[in-house]
């Protein structure tokens, strides 16, 4: 995990029952920006994510989704400053909510992510923007 020697932060964490803790880190600038997921539960953990640009033209959204061995299946993304939910919808039709952040100065972003069940595939992601309800 390396972001050209630019400094990560941590703009979203989460944890589950099971001892499932997760952060998400970025870092970059809007032409190559770095996210990454940190997972770890019991002695299992893995740094997975994508890097390119903040948002591609015309977009409100840009994703990665992955698996790691011992860990759940996740999905992050980051959002236009507009966008209020994401929702990844799965290949057997099943909905989940992922956790957003707060708009993240300096990159002017919301960040969000989800672990997902063992057996799930995310073949959609929902965007819902306050510039929809205009």
């Amino acid at each position: 995990m390396g972001a050209d020697n630019a400094e990560l932060i941590e703009v979203l964490q989460g944890n589950r029952p099971d001892g499932l803790t997760w952060r998400v880190l970025a870092g970059g600038d809007a032409a190559n920006l770095h996210t990454y997921v940190d997972r770890r539960i019991g002695d299992a953990r893995a740094v997975s994510g994508f890097q390119g640009p903040a948002l591609y033209s015309g977009q409100l959204i840009n994703s990665w989704s992955g698996r790691a061995d011992g860990l759940p299946p996740f999905v992050i993304v980051r959002t236009g400053s507009t966008v209020v939910a994401v929702t990844a919808v799965s290949a057997t039709g099943r909905e989940y909510a992922l956790t957003l952040s707060d708009v993240i100065e300096p990159f002017g972003l919301r960040f969000g992510a989800a672990p997902l069940p063992a057996a799930e595939s995310i073949i959609e992601l929902r965007v819902e923007s306050a510039s929809d309800d205009a």
